[in-house]
């Protein structure tokens, strides 16, 4: 399972319209899914749970 990197989801500062996550895979690589674009928030916010 991957880790999840400790920033804030969201607009980067990059220049307007770049969105992006990262998360670090099991070999420590550094993987960024990014958006370029408008966008309009769909929800107020987003909450994850994993059980075991």
């Amino acid at each position: 399972m991957a880790d999840v990197i400790t920033a804030r989801l969201g607009e980067r500062h990059y220049h307007p319209g770049y969105y992006a996550a990262f998360v670090l895979d099991p070999q420590g690589n550094n993987i960024e899914a990014v958006y370029h674009g408008k966008a309009e928030r769909s929800a107020g916010s987003v909450a994850i749970s994993f059980t075991q």
